[in-house]
């Protein structure tokens, strides 16, 4: 990513941004509420902790290809789009391409600026019951401190019924040489073919919780 890079990007109506003199956020709320970019300035140099979406994904509007995005009110998959709640079957549309309707609505709908400081950004989603026979409201504060990023989650359920609810960000990492991940994780779910969990084992390496990928 080069400063001239960044420059282009900046210039887009679609993205507002944050700083703390030492990151820099660009957040893209048509899109999904995504992350368009996360990144240090050190020395004259820019380093990108999330890849940066390019400006043509920045122009398409399209979170799958940007830093990072929400994921509401579901993350990953249902299988074909169907489940069983509360004695009811909901049935999500769905299409060659999105067989199983993945990660939920968040990351397909324009977010709201609700709050906008310069370190802080608030966005919100509001979604209509219609296949998903619940409305919820959706909210991501976004904040930046000493370099850090934070982002919070929340979901509110605005219908008279219970909800099934789960949140989470889906976050693409450069890849490099250089870069690892770590986490402690205490299992995890083998998938299928299709990317859909079949059976939750303990992770490998049991005695040694944090890995690196």
């Amino acid at each position: 990513m080069t400063k001239n890079f960044a420059a282009v990007a900046a210039q887009h109506t679609e993205l507002v941004s944050i700083s703390d003199g030492i990151a820099t956020v660009d957040i893209a709320p048509a899109a999904g509420g995504a992350l368009a970019s996360y990144r240090w300035w050190q020395d004259g140099a820019v380093v990108d902790w999330l890849r940066p979406a390019d400006p043509a994904a920045i122009s398409s509007r399209d979170a799958g290809v940007m830093a990072c995005f929400p994921l509401v009110p579901y993350s990953n998959r249902i299988r074909g789009g169907r489940f069983e709640f509360a004695g009811r079957t909901i049935r999500l549309p769905t299409t060659a391409d999105d067989p199983h309707h993945e990660h939920g609505h968040g990351w397909r709908r324009p977010w709201v600026v609700v709050r906008h400081e310069a370190g802080t950004i608030v966005l919100r989603y509001r979604h209509a019951a219609d296949s998903w026979p619940w409305s919820y409201e959706a909210e991501q504060e976004i904040t930046l401190a000493d370099g850090r990023l934070c982002v919070t989650i929340k979901v509110r359920n605005l219908s008279d019924a219970p909800m099934p609810a789960g949140f989470g960000l889906h976050p693409y990492f450069p890849s490099t040489p250089w870069a690892h991940v770590q986490a402690p994780v205490s299992g995890m779910w083998e998938t299928d073919t299709e990317v859909l969990p079949v059976r939750h084992v303990l992770p490998p390496g049991r005695s040694r919780p944090v890995h690196r990928f």
